[in-house]
């Protein structure tokens, strides 16, 4: 591989580091209690009802994970096989495993959004962003902040390496489309997951 290229990846996935990185202070710093819901799959294939989670989609890309969430959330021994293996998890396994607070069907999900946040509504705003401050505290407390900060250099390396499998993605989404490499990607660990 040029090294010159090499150099200039590294650059740009330290750049989006930096960005992701502020974007996570600039969240930290929100007050308030948010309700959300995931209707369809996203290109990172995140939460979704009728399929599953796949919690670290850049390893099937040949990249690898930035924030490493998921070692405060799952614990060490969960995170190293989703992270090893790119495993997607069913939706009730995710729900079991506290990646998603609740499962529900398709035709539910905004009342079930509704509902939820009607049940925060009445809780006083003061309550709501001293809370949500303290639990972002603690979060700090166990070391999030620095387990980001020390991981932004293997994941510039990572994003940079230019792995035959990024390249063949790449080359598959410039000439076939993204559904196509994504049928790849996944094909490559037992079966396809686009739909």
């Amino acid at each position: 591989m040029d090294l010159r290229l090499l150099r200039q990846r590294a650059r740009d996935a330290g750049d989006v580091n930096d960005r992701y990185l502020a974007a996570l202070r600039s969240a930290e710093r929100w007050w308030l209690a948010t309700a959300a819901s995931a209707r369809s799959q996203t290109l990172a294939r995140g939460p979704t009802l009728r399929r599953g989670i796949e919690p670290e989609p850049e390893i099937r890309y040949g990249s690898g994970p930035v924030t490493l969430l998921m070692p405060f959330m799952l614990g060490q021994k969960k995170t190293n096989e989703l992270l090893f293996t790119g495993d997607v998890l069913a939706a009730d396994d995710a729900e079991r495993l506290g990646l998603v607070n609740a499962v529900v069907a398709r035709d539910e999900l905004e009342s079930a959004v509704q509902a939820l946040a009607l049940k925060i509504a009445p809780t006083p705003l003061p309550v709501l962003r001293l809370t949500k401050a303290a639990l972002n505290r603690a979060y700090e407390a166990m070391g999030l902040r620095m387990a980001v900060q020390s991981n932004l250099d293997l994941s510039a390396i990572l994003n940079a390496a230019g792995t035959p499998e990024q390249r063949e993605f790449d080359r598959l989404v410039e000439a076939d489309g993204l559904k196509a490499a994504l049928e790849w990607r996944d094909s490559r660990y037992g079966g396809s997951l686009v739909g």
